[in-house]
């Protein structure tokens, strides 16, 4: 297919893809696929496309490609992100029936599962980790740590009689 994309970072784009595969992450959809502009696999969010041409061409998508992997693996590779290291005192059985798909980066560990990704946006995180029904520890980053407490401080500000 050919794509107009338009990175947060960048003007809009045309570019032919083949897609082998969509995933919904962070609130967003995304497409993975072959990029024959950067001539490598690329991540597309959906919400960026501004125009879609399907061109009718045959191409065949890579055995056992997993675009959840490849998402994952992305992420780690991106510049700027920032790692990301949370134990959750929690069983494995009640992380999944919160984090749903998300409980596969889980590690199990002595003291609770590991969860370990790259982020962009410690505040989102903040929030998100705020509102499990499980404690948890941030082993890193101290930016992330932050942020949990910024988000604290706003609750409690709320959460105030008003004076």
């Amino acid at each position: 297919m050919q794509i107009r994309y338009a990175s947060y970072h960048t003007e809009p784009i045309e570019r032919r893809v083949d897609p082998y595969g969509l995933l919904f992450r962070r609130q967003h959809w995304y497409l993975s696929g072959y990029c024959h502009l950067r001539q490598d696999l690329r991540i597309f969010r959906l919400d960026r496309i501004q125009q879609l041409t399907l061109l009718g061409q045959n191409f065949t998508r890579p055995e056992n490609f997993n675009a959840a992997e490849h998402f994952n693996a992305s992420l780690n590779q991106m510049p700027g992100n920032l790692s990301v290291k949370v134990m959750l005192h929690t069983d494995l059985t009640t992380a999944a029936e919160q984090l749903g798909l998300t409980a596969s980066l889980l590690k199990p560990q002595v003291g609770g599962l590991l969860l370990s990704f790259q982020i962009d946006n410690c505040d989102c995180l903040a929030l998100w980790l705020s509102q499990l029904p499980f404690d948890f520890t941030i082993l890193q980053p101290t930016e992330l740590k932050q942020a949990l407490k910024n988000q604290a401080q706003r609750l409690l500000r709320l959460a105030g009689d008003g004076h």
